[in-house]
């Protein structure tokens, strides 16, 4: 169930719209079921979300500055012992005779400011 977000529960220090607050949302109730975010490659801006069964989230794909930001205030907090470190150096492995980036992966848990907007 969806709530109409209220533009004023997200003070990024920046203009938020709806689109942003829904978004917001989608991402608090994707951390709570445990959605992992997935850093493919160190070119991309963006996390892949992928759940338990390894699946893809069909639409979110949030930017990695989102992310931070949504830290940075408070929303949600990095879960050190179950994320690769942030300082990990990323690896390639050979496949086929090519180099792919070895994606990391990052989990994060909602503070009690983050459950706040899903409730209001």
């Amino acid at each position: 169930m969806h709530r109409s977000p209220s533009p004023s529960c997200l003070a990024f220090g920046v203009q938020v719209n709806t689109n942003n607050s829904k978004l917001v949302i989608e991402l608090i109730q994707a951390i709570d079921a445990d959605w992992a975010f997935c850093d493919k490659s160190d070119d991309d801006n963006y996390f892949v979300l992928i759940n338990e069964d390894r699946d893809e989230h069909p639409s979110l794909k949030p930017q990695k500055s989102l992310i931070q930001k949504m830290e940075s205030e408070g929303y949600i907090w990095f879960d050190e012992k179950r994320s690769d470190s942030r300082e990990k150096e990323r690896g390639y492995m050979e496949f086929l005779d090519e180099f792919e980036p070895v994606w990391l992966v990052f989990f994060y848990k909602v503070t009690g400011r983050g459950r706040e907007i899903i409730r209001a």
